[in-house]
C-alpha cells in the first residue's frame, strides 16, 4: 500500500467501500423501496377512495334534495290526486276482452323475447300483465298504441281517448315530464295508496297501472319503495331502495327514491323516482379517465352493495370487454351472468365481489391492504363504507401490485447492472466529483420544481456562505419576487372574473332574471373551433416576466379581433388552448365558413406576430360542426360554457393536427364545398365509439381564399 499513490489509494478504497455499499444499499433499498412503494400506493389508493367517496355522498345528497324539491311542487300531489280518481273512471269494460288480447300479443312480441334473453328462466305473461282492468286499459293506450318509439314514449301528452284520465294526462303530463327531466331522473311512478296501484308514470313502461302492494311488482325495487315510504311519517323524508334489476326497464340496475304525499295533512300517495346507474357509474369512472385520476394502467375506484355485487363498472369490463369475459368464462362465471354483461356493457348487478376488502367494508370497516381481487389478481386495495339511509355500500379503490411495485423490480434489473460495473465506473473518480459538485444543484432543481407546481413557501436554505450559499440566496429573492407578481396576478385575475360573471348572453340573462338558476340547452347548427398554440409556453430566453405577459395578450387580443370580426364568440383560453364557437347565440347558416375563415386569419395574426418577435409559434386547429350543449356552469362562479360529444371530439382532434393546418369533420367539410384542397387523414379511433373521419388543409396557404368566403 505504501507504494501506491494517494490517488490509486482514494480509488480503491473507493471501489471496495462502492463494492459494499452497493451491496448493503441494494439489500435495504430492495425490502425499503418495497415496503415504501406499497405505502405510497396505499396512501394514494386512499386519498382517491376519500375524494371518491365524497364524491358519492354528494351525488346520493343532491339526489334526495331533488327528490324533496320535487315532491313539495303542488303538481305532484295535485296531478296523483286527479290521476287516482280516473284510475278508478274507467267502468265500460264492454272492450275488456279485446284490450287483454290485444295487450298479450304485445307483450308476446315486444316484451317477453327480451326479458327471456336477459333472464335465467322464461318469463310467464301473466306475472307481467295488470291484474285491474284499468291498468290494462292503460297501457293499451299508452304504451301499446303509442305513436312515439319504445324509448320516447313520454312525449305522448294525449292518447285521444276521450276519458277523464287522458283529460288529466294532458294537462299534468307535460308539466311533470319538464320538472323530472330537470333533476335528473329517468322516470317517476305515482302511486295511490290504498291499493298501491300506479296510477301514473311519465316513462310508459309496463309499471303503469301494476300493483305495488300485491303480485310480481311487490317484489321488485318499486314495491319495496313503496312499502318503505308508506312507514314514512315526517314530511320531507325519503326511502332510499338500492339498484336492482327492474323488469319494466328490462332488468337494467335500477334504483328508487320513493317519498309520501301529503294533501291537507292526509296521505295522498307515493311519489316514487327512478334513477339509472349512469350518473353514479360516471362518478366512480371518472368517465373512463382512470389515468387522469393516477390509477395507472391497472387501478379503479368501485362500489359494491351489501349483496357483495357491484354497484360500478368494473374498469376492464370497459376498456376490454371481450378478453374479461373470456376471462370470467375461464374463472366459471354462469354463461347467463356474462349474457347479461355483454347486453348491459356493464358489470353493475352482475359480478360478484368477495374480496378481504368488501368484506371489511360491509362489516364498517376502513383499510387498506394485499390481496386477490374478483378477478384472482393481487391488488393494493383502499376501503371504506358508505352508510345511506336503508343500505349499506363499499367503496374501493385498487391497483395491481404488479404495476404499483414495477419500480422494484426496475430497480433490482438496475442494481444488478450497477454492481456488475461498479468497478469500472467507480474507477472514474471525477464522476464521484462531478455528482458531490451536483448535489447542491439538484436541491436548487427540486426546490424550484416545487416552486414551478404551485408551492408557494419552497425556499432553500442557507449551509453557509460560500458560492452555494450566495445562489440559494439569489434564488430565495428571486422566489419572493415571483410570489409577489403572482398574488398581483391573480388579484387582477379575480376582479376580471368578477366582470366577466355578469356577461351573459342576453337571452340567458333573461332567463336568469326570471327566477332560473339551472340553465342548460341543446344547439344544432353550430360550429366549434379549437385552436392549439405551439410554442407560446415556451418564452424565448431573453424575456422577462412581463413581455411574455405582454406577448400572451397581444396573441389572445389578435385572436379575439378576429373572432369578431368573423362572428365567432370566444368560449375560453386554457393556456396555448383557444376555444370558441360560430352559431352558438346568434343562429348562422354559414357558421362553418366562418370558422374557418376565421381559423385562417388568427393563423395569419400568429405568423405576423411571430415573425415580429422573432419566435417559432405555430397554430393546428380543429373546426367540428353539429350539435353542442351550451349552458350556465357552476353555482359561486357562474359561467356560460359548453360541453357535448362534438366538444370532447374536438379537442381530440386538435392534438392529432399538424402544425400549420385546421382539421375538419365530415359534417364541417360538406358545409364548405367550394374548399376543395382538403385532404383526407387516417380515421382517429375514440374509445367505445367508431372511428372519425377527418380532412385537413394548410392554414396559411389557404387564407387568402377563405378571408374571401
Amino acid at each position: 500500500m505504501g507504494s501506491l499513490s494517494i490517488r490509486s489509494k482514494i480509488l480503491l478504497m473507493l471501489i471496495l467501500s462502492g463494492l459494499a455499499c452497493i451491496a448493503a444499499v441494494g439489500l435495504l433499498a430492495d425490502r425499503g423501496g418495497r415496503q415504501s412503494l406499497t405505502t405510497a400506493a396505499m396512501d394514494q389508493l386512499t386519498q382517491l377512495r376519500t375524494l371518491q367517496h365524497r364524491a358519492a355522498e354528494r351525488h346520493f345528497a343532491a339526489q334526495s334534495d331533488a327528490a324533496r324539491t320535487l315532491a313539495g311542487m303542488p303538481v305532484m300531489t295535485e296531478g296523483l290526486t286527479a290521476f287516482a280518481a280516473a284510475f278508478v273512471d274507467f267502468e265500460d269494460r264492454t272492450d275488456a276482452e279485446a284490450i287483454a288480447a290485444e295487450l298479450a300479443a304485445w307483450y308476446r312480441e315486444r316484451i317477453l323475447p327480451r326479458l327471456a334473453q336477459l333472464s335465467d328462466g322464461k318469463p310467464e305473461l301473466e306475472t307481467y300483465l295488470p291484474a285491474s282492468f284499468a291498468g290494462r286499459r292503460l297501457q293499451r293506450d299508452y304504451l301499446v298504441r303509442n305513436r312515439f318509439p319504445d324509448d320516447e314514449r313520454l312525449k305522448l301528452d294525449r292518447a285521444g281517448t276521450g276519458t277523464y284520465y287522458d283529460l288529466i294526462h294532458g294537462i299534468m303530463h307535460p308539466t311533470i315530464r319538464a320538472l323530472v327531466e330537470r333533476h335528473g331522473f329517468e322516470d317517476v311512478l305515482l302511486v295511490e295508496p290504498r291499493n298501491g296501484n300506479v296510477v301514473y308514470t311519465l316513462a310508459k313502461e309496463i309499471d303503469l297501472g301494476t300493483n305495488l302492494k300485491s303480485g310480481p311488482m311487490a317484489q321488485t325495487g318499486a314495491g319495496r319503495a313503496f312499502a318503505r315510504a308508506l312507514q314514512v311519517h315526517d314530511p320531507g323524508s325519503i326511502a332510499l331502495e338500492d339498484f336492482s334489476p327492474y323488469a319494466p326497464d328490462f332488468l337494467r340496475p335500477t334504483a328508487f327514491v320513493a317519498l309520501p304525499l301529503h294533501r291537507q295533512g292526509e296521505l295522498a300517495g307515493v311519489m316514487i323516482l327512478q334513477s339509472s346507474a349512469a350518473a353514479l357509474n360516471g362518478l366512480m369512472t371518472n368517465g373512463g379517465r382512470w389515468q387522469e385520476m393516477g390509477l395507472g394502467k391497472t387501478g379503479e375506484v368501485y362500489l359494491v352493495g351489501a349483496d357483495r355485487l357491484m354497484r360500478s363498472n368494473s374498469r376492464f369490463m370497459a376498456e376490454e370487454p371481450e378478453a374479461f369475459l373470456a376471462a370470467q368464462a375461464r374463472a366459471g362465471l354462469p354463461e347467463a351472468v356474462r349474457r347479461r354483461m355483454a347486453e348491459f356493457r356493464s358489470t353493475i348487478l352482475q359480478q360478484e365481489v368477495d374480496s378481504p376488502g368488501v368484506r371489511a367494508a360491509l362489516r364498517g370497516e376502513s383499510g387498506t391492504g394485499t390481496y386477490r381481487d374478483y378477478r384472482g389478481v393481487e391488488v393494493i386495495g383502499s376501503w371504506a363504507p358508505i352508510a345511506l339511509p336503508g343500505t349499506r355500500l363499499a367503496i374501493l379503490a385498487e391497483q395491481d401490485s404488479a404495476e404499483a411495485l414495477a419500480p422494484v423490480e426496475r430497480f433490482r434489473r438496475t442494481m444488478a447492472l450497477v454492481a456488475a460495473g461498479a468497478v469500472v465506473l467507480l474507477t472514474l473518480a471525477s464522476l464521484l466529483a462531478a455528482a458531490f459538485f451536483a448535489a447542491p444543484l439538484k436541491r436548487i432543481l427540486e426546490v424550484a420544481n416545487r416552486l414551478a407546481a404551485g408551492d408557494d413557501t419552497a425556499r432553500i436554505e442557507q449551509p453557509g456562505r460560500d458560492e452555494y450559499g450566495a445562489l440559494a440566496q439569489g434564488f430565495n429573492k428571486m422566489a419572493d419576487a415571483l410570489t409577489e407578481r403572482q398574488a398581483a396576478v391573480e388579484a387582477k385575475t379575480r376582479e376580471y372574473e368578477n366582470l366577466l360573471r355578469n356577461v351573459y348572453p342576453e337571452i340567458i340573462a333573461e332567463r336568469l332574471r326570471l327566477g332560473e338558476t339551472a340553465i342548460a340547452e341543446t344547439l344544432q347548427n353550430v360550429s366549434l373551433i379549437v385552436i392549439a398554440i405551439d410554442g407560446l409556453d415556451t418564452p424565448a430566453p431573453h424575456d422577462s416576466q412581463g413581455s411574455a405577459l405582454a406577448r400572451l395578450t397581444e396573441v389572445i387580443d389578435a385572436l379575439d379581433d378576429a373572432a369578431a370580426r368573423h362572428g365567432v364568440e370566444k368560449i375560453k383560453t386554457l393556456g396555448e388552448t383557444y376555444t370558441a364557437a360560430c352559431g352558438l347565440s346568434v343562429a348562422r347558416l354559414d357558421h362553418a365558413r366562418r370558422a374557418l375563415a376565421f381559423v385562417a386569419e388568427a393563423a395569419a395574426a400568429l405568423s405576423r406576430l411571430s415573425h415580429t418577435w422573432h419566435d417559432d409559434l405555430a397554430l393546428r386547429a380543429c373546426v367540428v360542426s353539429g350539435e353542442v350543449e351550451a349552458g350556465l356552469v357552476g353555482r359561486h362562479r357562474t359561467v356560460y360554457d359548453i360541453w357535448g360529444t362534438n366538444f370532447l371530439l374536438a379537442r381530440r382532434i386538435v392534438f392529432d393536427t399538424q402544425q400549420g393546418h385546421v382539421r375538419v369533420t365530415a359534417a364541417t367539410r360538406e358545409m364548405v364545398p367550394e374548399m376543395t384542397d382538403f385532404e383526407a387523414m387516417p380515421p382517429i379511433p375514440l374509445v367505445g365509439r367508431p372511428s372519425v373521419e377527418t380532412w385537413q388543409r394548410p392554414l396559411l396557404a389557404a387564407a387568402a381564399p377563405a378571408e374571401a368566403a
